[in-house]
């Protein structure tokens, strides 16, 4: 094991308390230990680091590399800005974003990962960063973000992210928290498990059981296109940018041949009912109003009938907005979705289906809506977070997407062309039947 640290400072301490920790453990910590042609004297299956700004880029190279072997690292982001940008340049080439947190603080909770099983609760954080990024398990959360991160990539290696927050107060002690620290010497040990480290015997096998009689599987029952050529369009702000994601939405709508009409607002009374929703065959529905709880059954009867959903979430950070956003959600429940404003900016790429066919990436996607999802297909995902899922039931089919996604970055005047194809494409695919 390594240690690249800094020789003084809360990177120090951490270094001599790391190796006390692990003193009864069967490996070896050091600093680093060059040869004549400043490499490394041996190969270590794990690094200890930091975000130092300081590093240079040869350094940061040095340090990739062992991740490239298929070695292991854990990376503590320091608290300071110059800590930040240096996290954020070193793990970006590895689809790893770490943000800045704002006003993200509480009692931290434990993901549900091998590395935290049986560890004491946390005391209350005041988060430095938030961690996101592919292959990435959340380990610790503060306030919902996580704070801590795990990362396999297989052969490309193992890293823990920490942000240094966990840590304790690096002016009043000089170890980590006691909750925290079985923790920290897991995450040493973890890279370790991939390089050849001893397994645990196996257990006695069980006695076979007999096998059970054959039995034929019953396929899903096909999915032919909706009963009806007619869509309901609710996207009626007139603020957040609205107008222009709906006149996208109704101009694929109409490109494939559907008959589309505008829902009908009254003060007072539910939009989406049983009657209004009665002989439409696609719903295009955004988060831009309030939605009522009899509405969002209704949406979901209809969904369970076989009507298509094109479902469009967007907003800005205004307080009512985020209200929306909330009431949005109660209708995603009934689908098994959900929605959040926490996803980044950056490059997005498209992942396999039906819908994305031929569609390559990178290409630059506004931060905006995250979804979350167990059941979806992603269709575009930046940092590794979904900004856009299709899912299919045995009885319909569903489009949920960030509208940001259907706007101009700035500086432009159009959206980026790969995200209008798809949703074209998401439309076509909503009407059209599973072809068996």
């Amino acid at each position: 094991m390594l240690l690249d640290l800094a020789t003084l400072g809360p990177p120090y301490d951490f270094g001599t308390w790391l190796q006390d920790a692990l003193a009864d453990e069967p490996l070896e910590m050091r600093w680093p230990d060059l040869d004549e042609a400043g490499g490394l004297a041996e190969v270590p299956s794990c690094v200890v680091t930091w975000s130092d700004p300081d590093r240079t880029g040869d350094e940061v190279r040095q340090l990739r590399g062992h991740l490239r072997r298929g070695d292991g690292m854990l990376y503590v982001v320091g608290a300071s800005r110059a800590h930040l940008a240096a996290a954020r340049s070193f793990w970006a080439p590895l689809h790893v974003n770490v943000q800045a947190a704002t006003a993200v603080s509480g009692f931290p909770a434990w993901g549900d990962d091998p590395l935290t099983q049986g560890l004491p609760a946390l005391g209350a954080t005041t988060a430095n960063v938030t961690l996101s990024g592919r292959h990435g398990k959340p380990l610790i959360r503060v306030a919902g973000q996580p704070v801590a991160m795990s990362f396999d990539w297989g052969e490309g290696g193992r890293a823990v992210i920490v942000d240094q927050a966990l840590l304790g107060d690096p002016l009043s002690t000089q170890r980590p928290p006691v909750a925290i620290r079985d923790f920290l010497v897991r995450c040493v040990l973890w890279p370790a498990e991939s390089r050849g480290a001893p397994a645990p015997p196996e257990p006695e096998p069980e006695p076979t059981p007999e096998p059970e009689p054959a039995t034929e599987v019953t396929q899903a029952p096909p999915i032919g296109p909706p009963a009806s050529k007619r869509a309901l369009v609710d996207m009626g702000a007139l603020e957040d940018s609205w107008p222009e994601i709906k006149a996208r939405v109704v101009a694929a709508l109409e490109g494939a041949d559907l008959r589309v009409r505008e829902a009908r607002m009254r003060e007072g009374e539910p939009v989406l009912t049983s009657e209004s929703l009665d002989g439409v065959g696609v719903l295009a529905l955004g988060s831009c109003r309030d939605i009522a709880q009899s509405e969002a059954m209704a949406v979901s009867r209809f969904y369970a009938a076989g009507g298509r959903l094109l479902l469009v979430a967007h907003t800005t950070g205004h307080t009512l907005h985020r209200l929306w956003m909330i009431e949005f959600n109660e209708i995603l429940a009934e689908l098994e979705l959900s929605a959040s404003l926490a996803r980044p900016h950056g490059q997005a790429e498209f992942s396999e289906h039906p819908i994305t066919r031929r569609l390559r990436g990178p290409v630059t996607a506004p931060g905006g809506v995250q979804i979350w999802t167990y059941l979806a297909d992603t269709l575009v995902e930046v940092f590794g977070l979904p900004a856009a899922v299709a899912q299919q039931t045995q009885t319909s089919r569903a489009v949920l997407m960030d509208g940001g996604l259907l706007l101009p970055m700035p500086g432009e005047e159009e959206p980026a062309g790969e995200f209008t194809t798809m949703l074209e494409r998401s439309v076509k695919w909503l009407i059209e039947g599973n072809g068996q």
